[in-house]
């Protein structure tokens, strides 16, 4: 399983880069707490590899904090994996159509 959000119009990459929130959070992280490594075009199109334990992780550390598409454009992403919970999880749906409780 992996740290995942709920937004239909954010891509895989701009919700991890993005902050990465989701139902999973408080149990797997953020999104961009979970990112182990990238490929990614820079500004003079060469293609590099930056990863947590060796290749360029100072870029890697910046893909994390924010303002991802900066650096250049991300065109893979490695992604840490989490167990399901012990106990599995659970999915609730509240429907308000907007009238008033007061009344």
């Amino acid at each position: 399983m992996i740290a995942s959000g709920w937004a239909t119009t954010v891509g895989v990459i701009g919700w991890h880069i993005g902050g990465g929130h989701g139902p999973i959070g408080n149990y797997a992280g953020l999104g961009v707490d979970n990112i182990v490594e990238a490929e990614i075009v820079v500004a003079d199109g060469s293609v590099i590899q930056v990863t947590e334990n060796n290749q360029n992780k100072d870029l890697l550390w910046a893909l994390r904090g924010g303002g991802g598409s900066v650096w250049g454009i991300i065109t893979n992403l490695v992604v840490r994996t989490h167990e399901t919970p012990l106990n599995g999880l659970n999915y609730r749906t509240v429907n308000w159509d907007g009238g008033d409780m007061c009344g």
